[in-house]
């Protein structure tokens, strides 16, 4: 069993509606779900988990089925998985507060480092799921896509005084912009270890210029030498590995005995 801290719904619908009729009937039999269930549309839902929980089951099997699933060390262009420490949070852009006085949550960031790799996975703050239903706004709202994530990373650290000039001065669109975002403690708190399964956006390697420091008792992350952003289709806490082990997932290949 999975405790979620997020899922992507709008992600599964897509997915799942992509996925031959027939191949559905043997996966939702595989995995034990009933696909009159797993076929609601999760966006449209009154009570959408039991639905999602049926619906994931199966995208997941699918996806593990007949694509290439990398990790954290080589992502690949598909779908990637891992296990690691994150934390996460709130990207702030526009006003801080809606037209109720409450925190807009339109993206949510998780963010971690494991050796030489650092993560990023942004997506919807509407996904979260602790927060469904509470202070939610009609409207126009940030996406998954890698432009918005891009914005939604720069106008976050415009509006954060406390990250440092050299930071804030550096496009996040253009070079290793959101490599050097990535690498800077864009959020205070305790981790979560987790586990995810997500859609690879952009790679890059960042370079420092000198050893790290701390600006304004900011301290910043080691440099990473690979930076990956990405968007979920869930993350969910995961127990921590025993030592002696990686916390790395390891990359899956389709199956071509079972394609489609």
């Amino acid at each position: 069993m999975r405790y979620y801290l997020y899922v992507s719904d709008a992600k599964l619908d897509m997915l799942f509606e992509q996925i031959d009729r027939g191949v559905l009937k043997r996966i939702s039999a595989e995995v034990k779900v009933d696909l009159k269930l797993a076929s609601v549309t999760l966006t449209r839902a009154e009570n959408p988990a039991p639905a999602r929980a049926a619906k994931l089951r199966v995208v997941e099997r699918y996806i593990e089925r007949h694509h290439f699933v990398g990790d954290i060390e080589k992502p690949g262009s598909e779908y990637f998985r891992g296990r690691m420490a994150m934390t996460w949070g709130w990207l702030r852009w526009r006003a801080d507060v809606d037209q109720n006085g409450l925190p807009r949550r339109d993206m949510v960031l998780f963010q971690g480092q494991q050796g030489k790799h650092t993560l990023g996975l942004a997506g919807g703050g509407r996904h979260v799921l602790a927060w469904q239903g509470i202070g939610e706004e009609s409207g126009w709202g940030l996406t998954s896509l890698a432009l918005d994530i891009f914005w939604a990373l720069d106008q976050h650290i415009s509006n954060a005084p406390e990250l440092t000039d050299q930071l804030r001065g550096r496009p996040i669109r253009e070079g290793g912009g959101f490599a050097a975002a990535l690498n800077a403690r864009l959020f205070h708190g305790p981790s979560q270890f987790v586990e995810f399964l997500a859609v690879p956006l952009a790679q890059d390697k960042y370079e420092s210029d000198g050893p790290s420091v701390s600006v304004d008792g900011i301290p910043l992350r080691l440099p990473a030498q690979n930076t990956i952003l990405g968007t979920p289709i869930y993350v969910a806490l995961a127990s921590e590995p025993e030592i002696g082990t990686t916390a790395l997932g390891d990359p899956v290949r389709a199956d071509e005995a079972h394609s489609e």
